[in-house]
């Protein structure tokens, strides 16, 4: 179960855990309510298609921007926590 493995490494370490995967990935610990911290790089090209991020989110998200850094390429970092 991906909840009862998420909170064994919570209880396992420092309390932060960092996760790369692709969208389903992401998709399903959103469905679940594990994340409290999105790291984005928003780069400077707009896809007329392709699968996007936030389809089929169940439920709607706060979030408080924490930091933005801009690179020079253009690629914006944006750090954001979820407002509980």
């Amino acid at each position: 179960d991906t909840t009862e493995e998420i909170d064994k490494l919570r209880r396992g370490g420092d309390g932060h855990i960092v996760v790369w995967g692709g969208v389903s990935f992401w998709r399903s610990l959103m469905r679940l309510d594990l994340i409290d911290e999105f790291r984005l790089d928003l780069h400077p090209y707009v896809a007329g298609e392709g699968t996007r991020l936030f389809d089929d989110v169940p439920k709607s998200y706060r979030l408080d921007l924490v930091s933005s850094t801009e690179f020079s390429n253009g690629t914006v970092g944006l750090q954001y926590r979820r407002h509980r």
